[in-house]
């Protein structure tokens, strides 16, 4: 029955990203140039104007092959420490591409940390994940949908496999404003300055293309161009707003945001999980476990032209009952409540175009994590049981050079 509802809650939130495909613009505006010449016919656009329409069509049909390319980059990392007899070699790589048309947005990422001691290969960290993003309103970045599935990896906290698959809702404020003469394209990157001129236009430049004056357009100048439809004409306009907040999206330098959703988790255990009392180890069996889980992420995101942060904190609650979680052994019993704590900030440096620099800290804290009593006593003693748990704290820096595909 979990698996159902987590199903047709994707489903649901897939839909609404299958719906949100735009018509490709390109078509429009080759279909406008090969008839650009009826533009001559028109005395009250001047020939600055003409060439800035020209240029301004170019831009949109840039714009739109930008954004339904499929864009990505790797990256990498190693460290080796080596004696005589004893050798170890840390390595860190991954990659992340991303692809879409706004406001449908999909990124697939994938990020491996794994190491060789003595000719030993092991894995100690890996993920690996698949999200699809949906803005509601083309003139509104504040909400947005997501569905997600990840599955991870990590041999300093005992997992062996972790599955989660959820969607949720993500409340935006973004810094970029619309542009205008009284605000100057406040709250956006240099580039994003540059980039949003090339689909807003000017009043000086090209009354027809700003806000007030562009219906006119459509129908008193456009509609003179042969074997266009009044559809595509207005899919002109169309393709303008929506680039404008691509631009936002993509370019403002601050981002606050708080995320809300639930997660289905299945995760499997190592075979033999070490477990700890103070300086004290034993080892345990756990059977596979799945759940439901209510997440609650606040972020931050600053960026400039050569570089960005972000910081992304979630608080993992369980749902349904499951709010604590309890251990028995005969008459002793240990009840905790059933939370983690996942702090994950990233600092980017860009060096040229392709090449850059990935500072990633991440901090988890499972407030519940994997337990059971054991007996520390002799056995000529008092029986005295003790509980020994899993890892609850794991911490992680890296250091990562990148390369844009």
């Amino acid at each position: 029955m979990r698996v159902l509802y987590v199903t047709l809650i994707c489903c649901f939130f897939s839909n609404q990203n299958v719906q949100a495909q735009n018509t490709d613009i390109r078509k429009t505006v080759d279909t406008i140039l090969l008839n650009f010449d009826q533009f001559q016919d028109i005395s009250s656009i001047s020939d600055k104007q003409r060439k800035r329409f020209k240029t301004y069509l170019f831009d949109l049909r840039n714009l739109e092959a930008q954004e339904r390319k499929i864009s990505g980059e790797i990256s990498f990392g190693l460290n080796g420490l080596e004696v005589e007899n004893n050798n170890l070699f840390v390595i860190n790589t991954g990659f992340n591409l991303a692809s879409g048309v706004y406001p449908f947005e999909f990124n697939l990422n994938s990020n491996i940390q794994a190491q060789t001691q003595n000719g030993v290969l092991k894995e100690t960290v890996s993920k690996v994940g698949i999200s699809f993003d949906y803005n509601f309103s083309e003139k509104d970045l504040g909400k947005e949908t997501y569905v997600f599935v990840n599955r991870t990896n990590n041999s300093f906290l005992g997992i062996d496999q972790r599955y989660e698959i959820g969607g949720g809702l993500i409340l935006n404020l973004y810094s970029g404003k619309s542009a205008s003469i009284e605000n100057q394209f406040q709250g956006l990157t240099d580039t994003g300055k540059e980039e949003i001129k090339k689909v807003e236009g000017f009043e000086k430049e090209l009354p027809f293309l700003t806000e007030d004056y562009f219906e006119s357009c459509l129908d008193s100048i456009c509609s003179r161009i042969k074997n266009i439809p009044k559809k595509d004409r207005k899919n002109l306009k169309k393709s303008r707003n929506r680039f404008n907040q691509v631009i936002k999206k993509k370019y403002s330098t601050t981002r606050i945001s708080i995320l809300g959703g639930m997660n289905y988790e299945l995760e499997k255990t190592a075979d033999s999980l070490k477990l700890f009392f103070n300086e004290e180890e034993r080892k345990g069996v756990f059977d596979a476990t799945n759940r439901f889980r209510m997440v609650v992420r606040p972020g931050f995101e600053w960026r400039g032209d050569n570089f960005s942060f972000t910081s992304n904190a979630y608080f993992k609650l369980g749902l349904f009952g499951e709010l604590s979680n309890e251990i028995e052994e005969g008459l002793l019993r240990d009840e905790k409540s059933d939370y983690w704590v996942e702090w994950v900030s990233k600092l980017s440096f860009k060096f040229t175009k392709k090449i850059g620099l990935d500072i990633l800290y991440t901090f988890f804290y499972d407030n519940a994590p994997n337990r059971k009593f054991f007996n520390i006593a002799d056995a000529t003693e008092t029986p005295d049981f003790k509980i020994f748990e899993a890892e609850k704290r794991f911490t992680a820096i890296s250091f990562k050079f990148k390369y844009v595909l």
